[in-house]
């Protein structure tokens, strides 16, 4: 029982911030930070989809900052769309 709501809760929590990001323009940092705070590409992935302002760059300096967050090589091509 106390697996389920931890689960329901942390489900409920993800959305209300993804509900929240999408308001927000998705930079590079923003990325970053998803990355590190444990975030898998593929939610990064649908929040940049979903996004209708997106600031996202791609310099050599900035893929190594994705890189170093621990975006893989799929990731970055992705981002990138």
């Amino acid at each position: 029982m106390m697996k389920r709501f931890l689960i329901t809760a942390c489900m409920m929590a993800s959305m209300s911030f993804f509900a929240q990001a999408q308001n927000e323009v998705i930079t590079n940092e923003t990325i970053v930070s998803l990355l590190k705070e444990g975030f898998g590409s593929d939610e990064i992935i649908g929040l940049i989809e979903t996004s209708p302002d997106r600031a996202i760059t791609f310099s050599i300096a900035d893929m190594r900052k994705l890189k170093n967050a621990g975006a893989d090589s799929g990731s970055s091509l992705t981002f990138r769309k």
